[in-house]
């Protein structure tokens, strides 16, 4: 996978798709293509938690942990709801 900028922090497997996670602050969300038998990079959207460093898939939400506090993603949508400076505190992004 060779679209992030710098190194792949974190990988987690959901149902056809595949998430990163990595040192440049995107979340990639990636679709397994049968006939072709490989990932297509089909959602990315960078994080206002800085360097992401875990992802964790609850459906519909994806979780993801920075370096500066955690964030919800949407995956129905593709769309951040909302992320977290500290455990008490939701900035909501619209």
């Amino acid at each position: 996978l060779s679209a992030h900028e710098h190194h792949v922090a974190a990988i987690y497997i959901f149902d056809a798709y595949l998430f990163t996670v990595g040192k440049d602050g995107y979340l990639k969300i990636w679709e397994y293509d049968k006939t072709t038998r490989d990932f297509k990079l089909s959602c990315e959207q960078q994080s206002p938690v800085g360097e992401l460093t875990a992802v964790k898939v609850i459906k519909p939400i994806i979780w993801l942990g920075g370096d500066e506090g955690m964030e919800l993603f949407d995956l129905a949508i593709c769309y951040l709801s909302c992320y977290y400076i500290s455990p008490f505190i939701c900035k909501f992004a619209y």
